[in-house]
Formats: structure tokens, sequence, C-alpha cells
């Protein structure tokens, strides 16, 4: 299988620049994450590669697919549809805060503000100033009448004209944003543009070291370019004139980090946690391609274990259906040989997503309004939006007789 029209080989590294890149770790070929479609057809398959800078380590995606293809004006997600992830951004704004003392006069950015859950919680917070940018017409721009939202993609130049129009900012955020850029030089050029001598830059990834800990290989999809850890983004961003002052380990998407930048002559001072982190990535050998030979051997183990466990339901001639269409349904669909045999259908709380097949196996997708009305028998239902298995247990009540979490361990609830 070959890649399609879109698609094209990282030629550098997207932290640092450097031109040696070394293949870590090769996934089957996937669809795009996020390409659900509202009818059954042939979809392009792209080479699902991680790559690591031999200079700074930072390990990304080796096949690189346009980003106006990747997110499209109908993007498919909205923040604010899960409780869980309002109820954590809202821990999160309040913290910011606090802890930069923002007020009625102060200006926040938002670099990828999707629907304006996030902005609309500092509107709330008593911080009325708000710029959002995000690409997905479809979602941008939704801020309660409040704040300027641009439909564009971030980059320095937009940055440069931001700070014309409106002045910089005292606080910059990207909530699961800087794993969807492909050049993050550019990225962080306009971060120092547009942030004030004195303000914070802080973003939000997937934690690389709890997906190579935990095996979230799930989290490894085309519209993630960057997979990222604290030591080679301390290597970068000095030369960039930027500085790491603090981080935070957090508990989305199974693992994530927190960081916490500024101008280089800031006066924050750098917190000792960001060191210790950095003795933890060391010796957890993140940073060798060995790590992620093992890494795969691993991901071969799990899927094995999952076929047999969901196969040995199938002989049985159990029902079997899934809850929750996630992103990273798709990599896991793939990386561990399953089928629409495993899912007959998906129930999923997003509106964005109901009426879709997923993509590649065109799983239909219903909505869970539609699911109880028709109180289907079902015998197994695989929670593919594993990090939210406790809130989704606890809303489901027996729908299902067996309930299975796949990740990160496989295991069975009986209802």
């Amino acid at each position: 299988m070959t890649d399609q029209a879109g698609a094209r080989r990282r030629q550098h590294c997207g932290l640092c620049g450097h031109a040696q890149l070394d293949e870590v770790l090769d996934l089957p070929y996937t669809p795009i994450a996020n390409e659900y479609l509202k009818v059954k057809e042939r979809q392009a398959h792209h080479r699902l590669n991680l790559v690591m800078c031999s200079r700074c380590r930072h390990v990304q995606i080796g096949t690189i697919i346009d980003p106006e293809i990747l997110f499209p004006a109908d993007y498919p997600y909205a923040t604010g549809t899960s409780a869980i992830t309002r109820e954590h951004f809202a821990f999160q704004v309040a913290q910011d805060v606090s802890r930069f003392r923002l007020d009625g006069g102060s200006k926040v950015v938002e670099i990828g503000s999707n629907d304006g859950t996030v902005l609309r919680r500092f509107h709330a917070e008593g911080v009325p100033h708000t710029i959002g940018i995000d690409p997905a017409v479809a979602v941008a721009g939704d801020d309660d009448g409040q704040g300027i939202t641009y439909a564009k993609f971030f980059s320095a130049k937009l940055a440069d004209q931001l700070v014309i129009d409106h002045g910089q900012a005292d606080l910059v955020i990207a909530n699961n944003v800087f794993a969807h850029a492909p050049d993050l030089v550019d990225m962080f050029h306009g971060v120092r543009a547009i942030l004030a001598p004195e303000g914070a830059f802080v973003f939000e990834v997937s934690y690389l070291l709890d997906v190579v800990e935990h095996l979230l290989f799930d989290t490894i999809y085309h519209e993630h370019f960057s997979y990222h850890a604290l030591a080679p983004l301390e290597y970068a961003l000095p030369r960039l004139g930027l500085r790491i002052f603090d981080m935070e380990h957090t508990a989305p998407h199974g693992g994530s980090l927190r960081v916490f930048v500024c101008h280089e002559k800031a006066h924050w001072p750098t917190e000792r946690r960001v060191g210790a982190t950095m003795t933890d990535e060391r010796l957890a050998m993140l940073h060798q391609p060995r790590t992620y030979a093992t890494f795969g051997e691993r991901i071969i183990r799990h899927a094995f274990l999952v076929q047999r466990r969901l196969d040995a339901h199938l002989a049985l001639g159990k029902r079997l259906i899934g809850y929750g269409a996630p992103a990273k349904l798709t990599t896991f669909m793939y990386g561990l040989g399953l089928g629409p045999q495993h899912a007959e259908f998906i129930v999923e709380d997003s509106p964005w997503k109901q009426g879709r097949y997923t993509p590649g196996m065109q799983i239909p997708i219903i909505g869970r309004d539609r699911f109880d009305a028709a109180r289907p028998q079902i015998d197994v239902c695989t929670i593919f939006a594993w990090n939210y298995a406790e809130s989704i247990l606890r809303g489901c009540g027996q729908a299902a007789r067996t309930y299975v979490i796949p990740m990160p361990d496989y295991w069975e609830v009986n209802s």
C-alpha cells in the first residue's frame, strides 16, 4: 500500500530543523483518524510511522499529511462535548487566573480555541479580553458573543498581525494543539512575538513517557505530528528565545504534560521539578531508539491478547458493539487487527460524529438517545474511549452484559 496525494515523508525535525531522522516505529497504514464519512466510500490509507531526531531526540510522525486535509472546516471535534474535559479545563483556568494574577485588564490568547469552551471559562473568571484562533470554521467563533475568534491556522505571520491589531498577551494557551503542528519552530516564533515580556505560555500535550510506559500506541495518528517530552523542548526552546520555567503531569489522554514557558529573560524562576522530570525521562531511556523496538513488540503481544478475547466472545455467538469513537480508535483497530465484526455499531456522545462511519472500517456511529430508545440486547460492549471508562460505565447501567476496557490493560466488567 502506498501513500496518497497530500502526504509526504518528513525531511527535517519539526522542533529543531535537523535533517537526520531515524525511524523508530512502524505501524499499519491507516486512513486519517478523524475522517468520519457520512456515506461509505473508499478512503486513502497512509503510512503511520515515528521518527526520532538524532540531534534533539524529538519523536515525531514520519509521514506528514497536509494540515488542510487533516483539519478541514468541518473537523469533527468539540471540546465541550465531554463533561470530564470541561471540568479539567475549568480547574486549569482557575489556576492560571490565580497564578498569573489575571483580571479584567488582562489579555488571553488561545491557540486552537475550538468551540470556545476554555475561553468562556476565562470570561466567567473575570477575564473578558480573549482571542481564539482555530481553523475549524464549524466550531470556531462559538464564544457567546464575547472575545474575538479567528478561523485560521496559527503562525508567526498571523501572530505579528495580531500584535499590530490587539497588542501582546499576558497569557497564551494551547491545549492538545502543539502535537498538531508540523512546524513547531514557526509556532514558537509566533508565540514569542505575541507574548508580553513577563507573560506566560502554557500548553498541554499528551506525554511521550506515558505513551511508552502505558502502551498508549493508539494516541499515535497522523493528526499528531509530535510526541512531546520535556528534554527535547528544553534543548530547542532557548535557541528560540524562550525558556521552560515549570511543568505539571496531568491526567487527560492517559497522561499529559503541561508546560509553562516564558521569554528567556523573564522573571519566572525555573522550578526544580523541570530537572527532576528530565531525569525520569533519561532513566526511562525515552530517547533511545531501542526503547521503541521494545514498544513495538509489546503492541504485538497486546494485539494477540485483545483479538483472542474478543474472538472468543464472537465464537460463542455473542453480539458485540463499541462505545466511543475518538480519533485514536482508528490506530487502535488497525494496530490490533480488529474489524467490523468486533463492533456492530458504536455509540458516541459527540453530535459531530453521530450518523457517520468510522475511518476505514466504516462502522456506523449512533447517538446515545437512539441506542437507549432501541434498547437492543447487547452481550459485549468495548469501551474504545477507554480514558473515559469510569464515567461511561456509570452512565450505561446494564445496557450490556459485559463491558471490555481494552487499554492500557485488558479487563472485563460484568453488569
